[in-house]
């Protein structure tokens, strides 16, 4: 009701926001003490429910469990109608303030771009409507309580995020010391200055000072005919007259009119005011009235006399208490500050050491790989990191694979997963239901096959290439196993599962997913021996993909965490959008939901990646790179316009699968529908279609083969490509048009040598399988390596730039 997807009226959502508050902003301790149930039963019928805090509780775990907190955070960000997105606003905010009493859910705020990234302070800023300035004073007043109950603090500046305020907690809790003998030789530089000479050498020999340049010299004095000079106006000085009154001060304001009028002084004073100034009448006037005035103000001064003697005075700040607060201004300052430092320096500035290791491996990539042999494996420490960034963030076409029938519409593709150079195979599914075999040494079409009445929408082969389980966007049946070993023959149906995929640890589990349900079928078979649905835990997304976790044991299925072993739930995760339900990170420890990252130990949310929002995840076999893109397959789909638009609907990014942070963003400038990786990490095949095939527009539709850690071709190179491309299209049967694509992004002229993301990432460096793990028992082997020679040859020989740098990036696979 609230979200206004049942009744989209303003009234109907502020009613239902009020029902939110009275449940979850309700006192923690009620008066009268515990909820009682009395039964007709006597006193062994009659038992305890809940207290206070209790009920509370029960509440907040509801909303919670009903996404309450997508919904709160969406009628947050409203706009529409712009009459009542002001006090609707205030309203979700408010409701927020009583919910974040829960440990769990403030835990969770706390990790979402509303304080992360400062969105609650921009929209403090500005009213959505200047006339409803009184609503948005509410929502400011929740905001900052908002702010103070997650945060800790009571005020914060509109620009500041939740990084900073942890910094300024760090700060808080740091001791301030400085050393005392510093701050006197400050108080004597001081005196000096002040030509205080007696009292700067009674210090110094009290204190026993060191001697220094300052305290030997003299300070500059001053002239008395420069201090005490006579001013001049133009060339004529001028001599001022100044008379001290001889009335005291208090019996100056006791007087009244009459007095006034009748000492001497004051009809002298008149007479001369009258003679020079007018009649004398009006200059009595105006004495009484300036007297009556004074009379009103001495009065006022007195009053205020007494309010501030009755009030307890300030006391000054102490010397140490200023020394101090300097110091920790200057420790805030810092941009890794430290709980623990020495004693501060008032001579110096201070500043906290930037975290660095003494043997960190060098910026660039020849460096690190001369010093393997004695730094190994990676030569030094974040040497993973930064060869992973270098590798990672290159990438060059060199094959294009096009159906040979003139209308053919590619849609998914996967690599085959044995390790065989020779027999490597790409299999493609086609929007007419057909899956084709490609030779990956050859580029030439091997078979064929005619799986499904529709557009095939996932493919995924067996581990010994002998199974195929591939899955259709609708008919009958929606997915299938497949047979592959000497005849490919269909083994078993799936009808109702648009979804399927082989386990993680072993392929003797099959599970598929329809709708919220998830079904598990044993691969010899093809009976179901477990369902996996509840329909209260449900959270509906409509791209819901069943998944196992790397061990088998687990199953991440409509944003809810199943035990396969007890077939029942462990946890359901909070939901945050409406289309991706997640996967689990291959080592087990997380669970990716979008942009959230969750802990499955203690079901925490770690940190939003906004880069991730609405994107496919793909992981290298390593594990430790991640690929991210918007697939544009499905048709129906209400946010594909969304998603076409978007900066990043027609490009691909890579992300350390360790610390999540970005690598590189490559812009195919075609709508990508597909993309899977090679068991060894060399090639990225990616489906591109260029237009649509309903529509009748479409231009260009080729699955593209990129060679991982070479960079892209001269501009030169890909001119001469250009020019010959129509003629390579005649003989392009085979699929074997080599570096036939414009290859354009911006941001991969980024070396990354130097960790292009600049930041030390606290993750587990997770390394390559086989020679960069750094488990392996094999590590004293590389380090005896020599690379020396194979790199003065590729130097000395005719390559090029790029097969150097291709050569050395090879090295880490």
């Amino acid at each position: 009701m609230a979200e206004g997807s049942v009744f989209a009226d303003p009234d109907v959502q502020k009613s239902a926001l009020r029902v939110i508050i009275n449940c979850v902003c309700g006192p923690t301790t009620r008066f009268g003490g515990s909820v009682t149930r009395f039964t007709s039963g006597g006193k062994r019928n009659r038992t305890t429910i809940r207290s206070g805090g209790d009920v509370l509780g029960k509440l907040w775990a509801c909303v919670q469990a009903n996404n309450g907190i997508k919904a709160l955070l969406t009628l947050l960000m409203v706009k529409t109608p712009i009459t009542e997105a002001d006090a609707i606003r205030a309203l979700a905010c408010r409701a927020l303030c009583g919910l974040a009493r829960s440990e769990t859910v403030k835990q969770i705020i706390s990790k979402l771009p509303l304080f992360t990234h400062g969105q609650l302070q921009l929209m403090v800023r500005e009213p959505s409507l200047q006339d409803k300035r009184s609503e948005h004073l509410k929502f400011c007043r929740y905001a900052s309580e908002l702010i103070e109950r997650v945060t800790g603090k009571s005020s914060i500046g509109p620009d500041t995020s939740l990084n900073d305020i942890y910094r300024l907690n760090i700060v808080a809790q740091t001791k301030i010391s400085y050393p005392s003998k510093e701050l006197l030789q400050l108080i004597h530089s001081h005196l000096m200055s002040q030509g205080l000479l007696d009292t700067a050498a009674t210090l110094q020999r009290e204190a026993e000072l060191p001697s220094s340049s300052s305290a030997s010299s003299t300070p500059p004095t001053v002239k008395p005919d420069r201090m005490y000079s006579t001013p001049k106006i133009g060339n004529t000085p001028v001599h001022l007259s100044i008379s001290l009154p001889t009335t005291p001060l208090h019996e100056k304001f006791r007087f009244s009119d009459r007095s006034l009028l009748s000492t001497p002084e004051a009809s002298s004073s008149q007479v001369i005011s009258a003679s020079s100034n007018g009649p004398i009448r009006s200059t009595l006037k105006k004495k009484t009235l300036k007297a009556s005035t004074s009379q009103v103000a001495y009065q006022q001064n007195m009053a205020a006399l007494k309010r501030q003697s009755s009030r307890k005075l300030a006391s000054p700040p102490t010397l140490d208490s200023i020394v101090s607060n300097y110091l920790m201004e200057q420790h805030a300052r810092c941009k890794n500050p430290v709980v623990t430092c020495p004693p501060f320096s008032l001579l110096e500035r201070h500043r906290c050491p930037d975290p660095k290791f003494r043997r960190r491996a060098p910026a660039s990539i020849t460096s690190r790989l001369m010093r393997r042999p004695a730094f190994p494996i990676h030569g030094g420490v974040d040497g993973a990191r930064q060869n992973r960034n270098f590798v990672y963030s290159r990438f060059t076409p060199v094959q294009t694979i096009v159906d040979s029938e003139e209308d053919g519409y590619l849609t998914c593709c996967a690599f085959s997963k044995h390790l065989d150079p020779t027999n490597m195979f790409l299999y493609v599914g086609t929007y007419a239901g057909e899956l084709k075999v490609y030779n990956l040494k050859t580029g030439a079409e091997e078979e064929s096959y005619v799986c499904h009445t529709s557009s095939v929408t996932s493919c995924q082969p067996s581990t010994d290439g002998k199974l195929m389980l591939t899955s259709s966007l609708w008919g009958r049946p929606m997915s299938a196993l497949w047979s592959m070993d000497e005849v490919f023959e269909r083994k078993f149906a799936f009808e109702e599962d648009h979804y399927m995929e082989f386990g993680k640890l072993s392929e003797d589990k099959i599970i598929g997913t329809k709708d919220e349900t998830a079904h598990i079928y044993d691969t010899t078979t093809g009976k179901s021996i477990l369902t996996l649905v509840d329909t209260e835990l449900c959270n509906n997304y409509t791209k819901n993909c069943a998944t196992f976790d790397p061990t088998d044991e687990l199953v991440l299925s409509d944003g809810v965490l199943w035990d396969i072993r007890s077939k029942k739930p462990i946890h359901k995760f909070d939901k945050f959008n409406s289309n991706i339900s997640g996967r689990f990170h291959p080592s087990g420890l997380e669970v990716i939901i979008n942009s959230e990252i969750w802990d499955i130990r203690s079901f925490h949310l770690l940190h939003t990646v906004p880069a991730l929002d609405q994107c496919q995840l793909a992981f290298n076999n390593a594990g430790d790179i991640m690929y991210g893109a918007m697939l544009q397959l499905d048709e129906d789909d209400e946010f594909s316009d969304e998603r076409m638009k978007s900066p990043f609907g027609s490009s691909f990014r890579t992300f350390d699968a360790t610390d999540y942070k970005p690598i590189v963003t490559i812009d195919v400038k075609r709508n990508i529908f597909d993309l899977a990786t090679d068991p060894t990490d060399t090639y990225l095949a990616v489906i591109e279609n260029q237009g649509n095939l309903l529509e009748d527009t479409l231009l260009e539709s080729a699955c593209r083969l990129y060679e991982i850690g070479r960079k892209k071709v001269d501009d030169e190179d890909e001119d001469e490509q250009t020019d010959g491309r129509e003629d390579e299209d005649d003989d392009d049967d085979d699929g074997s048009d080599d570096d036939s694509l414009i290859f354009d992004d911006d941001e991969e002229d980024n070396d990354n040598e130097g960790g292009e993301n600049g930041e030390d990432g606290h993750g587990n460096a997770d390394e390559d399988n086989d020679d960069l793990s750094l488990n392996d028992d094999d590590d004293d082997d590389l380090s005896e390596i020599d690379f020396s020679d194979d790199i003065d040859e590729l130097v000395s020989g005719d390559s090029d730039d790029d097969d150097i740098l291709f050569a050395l990036s090879s090295s880490f696979r």
